[in-house]
């Protein structure tokens, strides 16, 4: 039986750090006035490539140039692959730096550490064990499956299969939680996982989906009587 977390905007606010991001670099490279709009947008373009990335149609550098590039694109910019590189590589400096805890996930974690708690989270292995060192969370998760490591991503089940496998429980036993609806809940689920979705905005509507604001509600939640944890 087994806990398993996402990590970015369920553990850490990476929103936040990629609002911090954006404005450095708009600043520091003088490519205009950041706002809210640029955000969406940015945001926007990062999730087309970033998906691409995921499902092996771009190497990792591809995306991250592409991201950029289109970004200036829509600032009014043409810039060389070369730039772009220099760009993102101060932008992604300063986004995992500033990758944070929210406010509960130290305490939940501690309350939570008595179960066996681990990571299934999309990204490079690098960056995603560098965000739970630098906050000081690693300790608590084994085991950590990275897709770049697992060589799959989610909402692909062989991911959550290869998790559940590594932490000795069967699939009906874990407990996913993470805030996306697509490659977290409706991935764990579909492979037998007990999935939770974490909206901390209230986005989603749908009540068939079972869905907490905060991480502090996984305590007494009643995922565990259900599982048998």
């Amino acid at each position: 039986m087994a806990i398993f977390f996402d990590i970015d905007d369920t553990l850490l606010d990476s929103k936040s750090a990629h609002q911090i991001a954006l404005k450095y670099i708009c600043t520091q490279f003088s490519l205009g006035i950041y706002s809210d709009s640029l955000q969406d947008k940015w945001r926007q373009i990062s999730d087309k490539y970033l998906n691409l990335y995921f499902t092996k149609m771009m190497t990792l550098e591809e995306h991250r140039v592409c991201r950029i590039k289109e970004l200036a694109e829509y600032i009014g910019l043409r810039i060389t692959d070369q730039f772009a590189k220099v760009l993102y590589e101060h932008y992604h400096r300063c986004f995992i730096e500033h990758c944070s805890l929210f406010n509960e996930t130290l305490s939940v974690l501690t309350t939570l550490k008595k179960f066996k708690l681990g990571i299934i989270s999309n990204g490079p292995m690098i960056d995603q064990v560098f965000k739970l060192q630098n906050n000081n969370i690693f300790h608590f998760f084994e085991p950590i499956v990275i897709s770049e490591e697992a060589g799959v991503s989610k909402p692909q089940k062989e991911i959550f299969e290869i998790a559940a496998n590594r932490a000795n429980a069967k699939l009906a036993d874990c407990i996913f939680v993470g805030d996306s609806l697509e490659l977290d809940y409706l991935g764990s689920v579909a492979v037998g996982m007990y999935g939770i979705l974490i909206d901390r905005t209230n986005n989603t509507y749908d009540r068939n989906i079972l869905r907490i604001n905060s991480l502090t509600e996984l305590i007494g939640h009643k995922c565990f009587t259900d599982t048998g944890l």
